[in-house]
Parts: C-alpha cells; sequence; structure tokens
C-alpha cells in the first residue's frame, strides 16, 4: 500500500492527473488498492481525472464480494449501474469521469 501511494504520488507531482482503470483489472484488486493509494497519498480528488471500465464478468464472478455473475459480457442496465457502484466504492470516490464499456457489444 506504501509503495503504491508513493507511486501514486511520483506520477501526480510529475503531472500525471489521468488515470485508467477497470473492474477486472486484478479482480477488482487493482482498482481497491489505486483508491487507497489516492486516499493515503493526499491527492485532491478534483484534481485528477479517472477513467475505468466495466460489462465483463469473470468465470467465477467479481472479487471482493460484489457477486456479480452472469454471461461473459453484461451489457444491460441493472449490471452497468451495479458495477459503477461497486467500482465507486473501491476507488473511493463519488463520481467517475468517464466510464467505458470494457468489450464492444456485438448486438449493438
Amino acid at each position: 500500500a506504501q509503495e503504491a501511494a508513493k507511486t501514486v504520488s511520483t506520477a501526480f507531482d510529475a503531472g500525471i492527473n489521468y488515470y485508467d482503470t477497470a473492474d477486472i483489472y486484478g479482480a477488482g484488486k487493482s482498482s481497491t488498492i489505486f483508491g487507497q493509494a489516492l486516499k493515503d497519498a493526499g491527492i485532491d480528488r478534483n484534481k485528477i481525472y479517472i477513467q475505468t471500465k466495466i460489462g465483463i464478468i469473470l468465470k467465477n464472478g467479481q472479487i471482493n464480494g460484489d457477486g456479480l455473475t452472469g454471461l461473459r459480457y453484461d451489457f444491460s442496465r441493472e449490471h452497468l449501474l451495479s458495477a459503477v457502484d461497486i467500482e465507486s466504492q473501491r476507488l473511493q470516490t463519488d463520481h467517475i469521469d468517464f466510464l467505458l464499456l470494457h468489450r464492444p457489444d456485438t448486438l449493438m
């Protein structure tokens, strides 16, 4: 956790203010660690941009107890709203600046 905070702080001090993540990176743990690193580094949330991606379901459901299961890709309204709420909690933020569907929906 300390190393992650130092890395995020160093990047921010170098002018990096745009961060990309996804709810499946590290089976959800990447967003949790990144959110804690931002908090530990004391970076003002209003000075950075966070992009995240949602819509892919891991084979055995997501990690961290979110319980989202189903088909490999789920772009339903219900899933997307749940995934955004969970990802926001992991990132310890009240808003996400850019939200992407993790893979194109071939039926759209």
